[in-house]
């Protein structure tokens, strides 16, 4: 769910219950308002979504960790970051810059 006054769209990824790389491609949907067909970049392309899964995924006596990915697919700027059993998921549409992203 996106905040009102924010131009970023939001997913929370429970470990437990999805594959890392379907929550992120929602948040992608929901931030271009596109159909799955019509994403342009696949994600495979863009980033290594096992490594990501091992980076942030929680492991075990890792619980208090908090890791942050950040990479820009089709000139939108995607955000993972993870802590315990969920993972946050920021797009943030037409944002290819922290610069830009900060002053929106």
């Amino acid at each position: 769910m996106t905040p009102p006054d924010s131009d970023a769209y939001h997913v929370y990824h429970d470990w437990r219950e999805a594959d890392l790389s379907a929550s992120i491609g929602v948040c992608l949907l929901e931030a271009t308002d596109q159909e799955l067909d019509n994403l342009g970049t696949p994600l495979y392309d863009v980033v290594n979504i096992e490594a990501l899964e091992t980076l942030l995924s929680p492991q075990d006596g890792n619980t208090g960790t908090v890791a942050q990915v950040r990479f820009t697919i089709d000139g939108h700027t995607v955000t993972v970051s993870s802590h315990e059993e969920i993972a946050h998921i920021i797009v943030h549409p037409g944002k290819t810059t922290l610069t830009e992203q900060l002053l929106s």
